[in-house]
């Protein structure tokens, strides 16, 4: 049976309401930091921690859970830690992210999110034990969910050699931090770091642009100029949206990556850089390179050393958590007085498919902090008015796949796990639509076989007790 390690001041009410919720798993109780650190047995799976207590390990009892979630670092690096917040305090899970915390929760969340949150903290492989994460080491990255914290193992390990990396990701997902993370933990952090976008680049002048050109070379060639890679070179060159380097000047690309030496426009020589490329690019290059628009030799030079960034929608807490520090950022800069999100702001972001990234979360929390008379910022002052359209769509969609059996997945507990409590419902109440029992329901969602014991339907049918679904609230 796995373990879970409570560690709360008021531990024992809490223990009442998760023995009643957390099925399939031991709850190991702590009442503070040093008697949870005491319990910290490597038979823990994960650690549900408060982050305000009396303080012991630390001297703020508002900030004790961040002073164990330290040491708990230190001693299990990669365990799964999720904070205990309630509203007000979400900032601070920022700080819990960024030392390493899987997810956070607020304390008035339904028990049933608690355990959405520790069923993929339980699910994840542990990382390879490592120095503690220290994330404040992430500069502008934000956030402490796990596929972050994958993207921040491979800038610790790649960072600091001098391998060409690709960074793969939607717009918006900030591709840039990233690169400019890796100057900065490399070698060459004290030397240049230049950026380039390829969408920005005049068409004509690529070639001048990236290796220079000797003065009369062409009309309007009035002097001598040097490229992008001759100026970073020492330092990083940033080469943002390569996929769209024409064809022609693939071959230049991969010629400066292998002999380290470029050749301005008119002349004949080639000049030796030093430089370490970071190239980044939201389309798949594979499909690029299929096409005939990508050289292979250039696509299987770049991608032998690739970071992919996860759009936010896979982030989880990471969402509230950045919108916590965008709403700081522009309180701050713009002077605009005390602001905070409602809790049906922070429901509407949590479950709104932001396919701008981080980039549209950032515009529309500074949006509704401008925009906002008053001091609380609700879900219309977020200027997401197809959210709900689209989540129900995206939702509909979700339920067509798990019908096919397209989603691989086969109990209610790994589908809400995975897409989380307000998925499991609509897919619930799709399925007794068009079945009419619950029974039959299971059956078209895969979550039951069709010769089911009457214990196997018993215990399916307490989802639908828990979600508050009836087939005669759905057939009325």
């Amino acid at each position: 049976m796995k373990r879970v390690l409570v560690i709360d001041d008021k531990v024992e009410a809490l223990k009442v309401v998760l023995e009643e919720v957390l099925d399939g798993y031991e709850i190991v109780c702590a009442a503070s930091g040093p008697e949870g650190l005491a319990a910290l047995g490597e038979d823990i799976g994960a650690v549900l921690l408060d982050i305000r207590m009396p303080a012991e390990l630390g001297d703020d009892p508002d900030r004790e859970g961040l002073a164990v979630m330290r040491e708990i670092a230190r001693r299990r690096p990669g365990l799964p830690v999720i904070m205990f917040t309630s509203y007000g305090e979400v900032g601070l899970a920022l700080e819990a992210g960024r030392l390493g915390a899987f997810d956070y929760v607020l304390k008035s969340d339904h028990p049933d999110k608690w355990v959405s949150v520790l069923d993929k903290a339980m699910a994840v492989e542990a990382e390879p034990p490592t120095t503690p994460r220290e994330l404040d080491r992430f500069g502008a990255l934000i956030g402490g969910s796990e596929p972050m914290r994958r993207v921040y193992m491979l800038i610790e390990r790649l960072g600091p050699t001098n391998r060409t990396i690709l960074i793969q990701g939607e717009t918006g997902t900030g591709k840039d931090l990233v690169a400019k993370e890796i100057h900065r933990v490399s070698g060459r952090a004290r030397e240049k770091f230049r950026a380039v976008n390829m969408t920005r680049i005049p068409a004509g002048v690529f070639e001048s642009e990236l290796f220079g050109h000797r003065k009369g070379a062409f009309t309007g060639a009035t002097y001598d100029k040097p490229g992008e890679f001759e100026l970073a070179s020492g330092g990083t060159l940033f080469l943002d949206e390569i996929g769209e380097l024409p064809l022609n000047l693939q071959a230049k690309l991969l010629r400066a990556l292998e002999e380290d030496c470029v050749q301005r426009v008119g002349e004949t020589q080639p000049r030796r850089v030093d430089v370490r490329i970071v190239a980044a690019t939201k389309v798949n290059l594979l499909e690029e390179m299929k096409a005939g628009r990508f050289r292979d030799d250039l696509y299987y030079r770049l991608q032998r050393a690739t970071i992919k960034l996860p759009p936010l929608r896979e982030r989880g807490g990471d969402i509230v958590v950045l919108a916590e520090h965008f709403l700081r950022q522009v309180v701050a800069s713009e002077e605009l007085g005390p602001k905070r999100f409602s809790p049906e702001a922070l429901e509407v972001m949590r479950r709104y498919p932001w396919p701008g990234n981080v980039r549209e979360l950032k515009n529309a929390v500074e949006y509704a902090a401008v925009l906002t008379d008053g001091e609380v910022i609700g879900p219309n002052d977020l200027q997401l008015a197809d959210a709900e359209v689209t989540v129900h769509q995206d939702l509909d969609k979700l339920f067509e796949d798990q019908k096919g059996g397209h989603t691989g997945v086969t109990t209610p507990r790994e589908f809400k796990a995975q897409f989380g409590e307000r998925a499991l419902r609509h897919v619930l109440k799709r399925a007794l639509e068009e079945t009419g029992e619950q029974a039959k329901a299971g059956v078209l969602l895969g979550f039951l076989s069709p010769d089911h014991t009457e214990r196997e339907y018993q215990s399916f049918r307490q989802w639908f007790r828990r979600t508050g679904l009836t087939s005669r609230d759905v057939l009325r």
